[in-house]
């Protein structure tokens, strides 16, 4: 009975394709002697010219297509005639109800018929069986042979022009053959898995020959159902994988290449695609083992390749295919097979997933750079190429850590950014980005990136994190530079962004490492004060900063980058609070010298770079608009800054003295000689900002600085305010009767300038 069957779907499947083949011929013939019989007509009708009029020819039969089972049109060939009166205009039918009512009777009640044959015959087979009027094999045989009837029975009245009642009679047909050869198995046990799985595997073959053959989407689709519910009915619950997985990769190829075929059935790629998966995932989860990995990984990386594959042969032929749609599967298909790949892998062999990774990513790389010279236009570019980012990113965390990542992220950043200049893909531009934000976010939360885990192994500037941070800064730099060459705005604020994010970088860095140079010195010291050292940690900070501002500046001005001019005049704003903050005192007083003081060193060395600052903006800061007032901003800055260090000097010599005095002096005498200091220091720094304001004055007349000017009677008024308040109040008499002598006598000199110069002035 099995080779009888087997014979009979073989016989079934020659005699559709011959029949098919057949009357395809008859179709051709017919439509080329209807056009040799239209080309004989036009050339008597030139021949006997506009008064012989050849006699009309008969009607020609239009010719039916083979596809849609509609009359083609044929071309009525054009004859010079005399005038013919036009014809009189007629209202045009409404189509609604005619269309509303071939459905209906034509599609709806086809597709109604067909399902309620295959419910009775099933209801009679059902009735029949149970009373045991037909034997198992005979059931089966005759359930073959009622499926290859209502096929053959489709073809003729296909023939006959009756398409839309021929598809009807085709499904039913493929579901009598798929129950009956499900049933032989399941139901009655006549044939083995194997057999079975060959008969379902025909009648799916079947199935897909009649659909190409009669234009049927509705076919395909049924063919569709039937071979991926085949395995799932089959089972017998053990994993055959071998035999599974090589069915349906046989299944999934003859499904792409359908879809290839036929464009418009475009619904079965992405079906095939959700269909494989599952069937892979449930027996996956069902009957995997670790044995299993090089086998699985072998089909599962199939079933992943020829949906690539597909996908790429779309992009060489410049398909037609919905973007959306080639979008989703793509995005589909590598999620599922990396996921999956990842967990089998990373599981037992972790060290192999880095490579598998990277290997993955460069067919992404490929295909993107095929898919931009074969479809520049295409998102998809766009889509492969984020998606080797995304697996570039993967494959470096999973075969690294800790800092050697962040370094290695840099370099692949700058072999991005490097690619979208030489390809001119601007969008890889914002996947480096990407990029370039994972390193820091893994830099920030790497163990030791703002203090060094082990400060005895500690190196300044020679050591893995201080590496990381360069390499890190260095491919920022270099990625602005890179971007520089395109010309979309977007891309430049990108550009600004990575200028800013280097100048940090090395911002942080150089804090970082003074840091823990001098948290390695504290653990080492033996003699000395800690605050001492201190002191001297933050004017190390202050010196290096300014230092670093330096170049930023200059280059910034002179090359015209911005960001960089900015976050150099950023770093130089920051110097500056932080040597206001910690100059008014110094500690610990008792390491105090005046001037040969390391503040005294940081200060000036802050000071000098404000000067060069304010020269630079002078010279080449004429193509930024801020730069005038930023010159004079700073330059009031390094005024300010100045008469800090002026006034913490003073206050310092006068506080060392009276810590001096308590360790030194008696208890009866410390009182007044405490005194004594005290008023020495206020009278001193009532002189100091006085004199530091009349030279100011002087300076702000000579130089015509309307901002100096300014600083000095801000500058007036504070001395004036406290020698009034604090000195008179504090103060001894002879000490007040200096303060005040020296007040007017510097006010009246400083009105006598304004009265005496006030034209040069208001000029």
């Amino acid at each position: 009975m099995i080779v009888v069957l087997l014979v009979l779907l073989i016989i079934v499947v020659a005699l559709l394709i011959k029949v098919t083949s057949f009357s395809d011929r008859l179709r051709t013939l017919e439509w080329n002697l209807q056009n040799l019989q239209r080309v004989v007509s036009e050339s008597m009708s030139k021949l006997a010219g506009p008064g012989l009029q050849p006699p009309p020819a008969a009607p020609a039969a239009k010719p039916v297509s083979s596809t849609t089972g509609q009359p083609t049109v044929v071309p009525t060939p054009v004859r010079p005639s005399v005038a013919i009166s036009p014809p009189t205009p007629q209202s045009k039918p409404s189509r609604t109800r005619e269309e509303f009512e071939a459905f209906i009777g034509g599609r709806l009640l086809n597709r109604i018929g067909a399902l309620a044959l295959i419910i009775g015959v099933g209801f009679f087979l059902k009735y029949a069986f149970d009373n045991d009027w037909i034997t198992e094999t005979m059931r089966v045989i005759i359930g073959f042979g009622a499926g290859i009837a209502t096929l053959f029975l489709g073809v003729r009245t296909h023939r006959k022009g009756y398409q839309i009642f021929a598809q009807g009679l085709f499904g039913a047909g493929i579901a009598i053959l798929y129950l009956s050869a499900y049933a032989a198995f399941s139901y009655y046990h006549l044939v083995s898995q194997f057999i079975a799985f060959g008969l379902m595997s025909i009648v799916t073959i079947v199935a897909f020959i009649v659909a190409l053959r009669y234009d049927s989407l509705a076919i395909s689709l049924l063919a569709w159902a039937g071979g991926y519910l085949t395995p799932v009915l089959l089972s017998t619950g053990q994993a055959n994988e071998a035999g599974l997985f090589s069915y349906l990769t046989f299944l999934e190829a003859g499904l792409l290449l359908v879809a290839a075929r036929k464009p418009a059935w475009i619904a079965l790629e992405p079906l095939t695609l959700f269909g494989t998966y599952a069937i892979f995932l449930s027996w996956y989860q069902s009957y995997y083992t670790e044995h299993d990995l090089g086998l699985t990984i072998i089909f599962l990386s199939v079933f992943w390749g020829l949906f690539f594959i597909a996908d790429l042969y779309r992009t060489l032929r410049a398909a037609s295919t919905p973007l959306q749609l080639r979008q989703l599967m793509q995005l589909f298909n590598a999620g599922v097979y990396y996921t999956i790949m990842y967990v089998m892998i990373d599981a037992s062999e972790h060290r192999w997933m880095g490579l598998t990774t990277l290997i993955i990513c460069a067919v992404y790389v490929v295909n993107a750079a095929l898919q931009q010279k074969y479809a520049p236009d295409s998102k998809l570019v766009a889509q492969n190429a984020f998606t080797a980012t995304i697996l570039l990113i993967l494959a470096t965390a999973i075969q690294f850590s800790g800092f050697t990542t962040v370094q290695l992220w840099s370099v692949e950043a700058i072999v991005l950014l490097w690619c979208a200049r030489r390809l001119n893909f601007r969008y890889i531009v914002y996947f480096a980005a990407g990029l370039y934000l994972a390193g820091v976010l893994k830099l920030a939360s790497t163990t030791g990136a703002f203090g060094y885990p082990s400060p005895e192994g500690f190196t300044l500037l020679f050591n893995h994190r201080a590496m990381t941070y360069a390499l890190l800064a260095a491919s920022l730099c270099t990625g602005a530079i890179l971007v520089r060459t395109f010309a979309q705005r977007d891309v430049a604020v990108v550009g600004s962004i990575f200028h800013a994010a280097w100048i940090v970088v090395i911002f942080a860095l150089l804090t970082i490492e003074i840091n823990d140079f001098f948290e390695l010195r504290m653990l080492r010291l033996t003699a000395g004060s800690p605050d001492y050292l201190e002191s001297v940690k933050i004017m190390t900070m202050i010196g290096a900063w300014t230092l670093y501002a330096l170049p930023l500046v200059y280059l910034g001005l002179t090359r015209s980058l911005q960001t960089v001019a900015v976050g150099g005049l950023l770093v130089v704003t920051v110097t500056f609070f932080m040597s206001l903050i910690r100059g008014f005192a110094f500690s610990p007083i008792e390491e105090f010298y005046p001037i040969l003081n390391v503040r005294a060193l940081a200060v000036c060395l802050v000071l000098g770079g404000a000067i060069l600052h304010c020269l630079w903006l002078q010279q080449h800061g004429t193509q930024f608009t801020w730069a005038r007032d930023v010159n004079t901003t700073l330059a009031t800055g390094a005024v300010v800054l100045l008469l800090c260090l002026l006034t913490g000097e003073t206050r310092d010599i006068f506080e060392r003295m009276m810590a001096f005095t308590r360790l030194d002096m008696q208890t009866a005498d410390l009182t007044k000689e405490l005194t004594r200091l005290e008023n020495l220091k206020q009278m001193s720094l009532s002189s100091l900002w006085l004199l530091y304001g009349i030279a100011l004055m002087t300076v702000g007349i000579w130089r015509r600085l309307r901002g100096v000017r300014i600083v000095a009677i801000i500058l007036f008024g504070i001395a004036t305010l406290k020698i009034f308040v604090y000195d008179l109040s504090f103060l001894e008499t002879l000490y007040r009767i200096f303060s005040f002598i020296g007040l007017g006598m510097i006010l009246l000199a400083v009105s006598y300038l304004y009265q005496k110069y006030k034209s040069l002035i208001l000029e």
